[in-house]
């Protein structure tokens, strides 16, 4: 299974190693590597470019990310997080490689499908992605994962020889998104539709909550500002079909004392009309890819012991139950699953 996630200070014997490989292929495994002192301060600068700290005049908020399978490092895939066109370069929101040794096993386009979680998880709903024109691979892989061929453009060459292509959610599809202005009323309809089953759609959310100060919370919780004793570093995201709340998932992106006993990594919820449809297997698999591109390496999940539902679809996403009886709350009443 491939998975994304940050790069690290460790990496560099393997990047060093793959850098030249990519080269000959006109493709830069670390771009503009030469304006950083070392390769520290050039994972330095990412992880808090992620956020929009400390960015270069020019730069947006990006997170440049390895791909591993069974531990193996097989390519690199840049995302830009940002919806608004102008500020992008004419290579788009997404730009991604695969080492030779690894190509003709569906290695990139399972990369561009997590890039495509990402985005949207980042509020991005037109996503651009572009490759040479003589790329056939390249743009198969982006046709493949839904893209339409928008125009060709020039890059500096003289000559408009590179496919732009555009991406965006089909309808009947399942994405997880930040709550909109104009997600209120059906938010909170499903908030008081679940609160029965002593549950909540809208987490830390009262009625006399106004509607903008929520989602300021929520954006600010996403990027680690001022944030509330007891709160850690995360992002609410819905879990809609086109403009139909089908649920919802928090991911958070570090733990403290109580989420390590009660909460985990991960929570999701899915309104009652939509069960059983495989839209709770789903939304966890994009929080997955979600908290593993953020750095959560071993992700934590808890249920009741008596949410069977619930068990099997963290099971099913290679779950391993590592102890049951893990508050004083509920004693003997949570599971806490390990899913490396």
């Amino acid at each position: 299974m491939l998975r994304l996630r940050p790069f690290r200070i460790s990496d560099w014997p393997a990047v060093q190693r793959r850098r030249d490989e990519l080269l000959a292929d006109g493709f830069d495994l670390v771009p503009r590597f030469e304006e950083f002192e070392d390769w520290s301060h050039y994972v330095s600068y990412y992880a808090r470019g992620r956020l929009g700290v400390g960015l270069r005049a020019g730069d947006v908020p990006m997170m440049m990310l390895a791909a591993e399978v069974d531990g193996a490092f097989v390519g690199t895939l840049g995302v830009r997080l940002v919806a608004d066109e102008s500020r992008l370069p004419l290579a788009g929101h997404v730009g991604y490689a695969v080492f030779a040794s690894y190509r003709r096993r569906g290695y990139a386009t399972e990369m561009l499908r997590q890039a495509l979680i990402i985005l949207r998880a980042e509020g991005v709903t037109r996503v651009l992605v572009a490759c040479h024109d003589d790329n056939v691979a390249s743009a198969t892989v982006i046709e493949r994962c839904g893209g339409e061929l928008e125009a060709m453009v020039d890059v500096g060459r003289g000559v408009a020889d590179m496919r732009r292509y555009v991406l965006a959610p089909p309808a009947e599809s399942l994405w997880l998104r930040p709550l909109r202005v104009g997600d209120q009323a059906r938010a909170r309809e499903a908030h008081e539709a679940i609160l029965p089953e002593d549950s909540q759609f809208l987490l830390n959310w009262t009625p006399e909550t106004p509607w903008a100060s929520y989602l300021d919370q929520m954006r600010r919780e996403h990027r680690g500002e001022h944030l509330e004793e007891g709160r850690v570093r995360g992002v609410f995201l819905a879990a809609a079909m086109g403009d139909e709340l089908v649920g919802r998932a928090s991911v958070r992106f570090s733990l403290n004392e109580w989420l390590a006993a009660w909460g985990g990594h991960v929570g999701h919820a899915v309104l009652h009309a939509y069960r059983r449809q495989g839209f709770a297997s789903e939304i966890l698999r994009q929080a997955l890819v979600v908290a593993r591109a953020e750095g959560v390496g071993r992700v934590v999940m808890t249920c009741f012991n008596d949410n069977q539902g619930s068990a099997r679809v963290i099971e099913r996403h290679e779950g391993v139950l590592n102890s049951t009886g893990l508050t004083s709350e509920w004693p003997g009443h949570m599971r806490r699953y390990y899913i490396e």
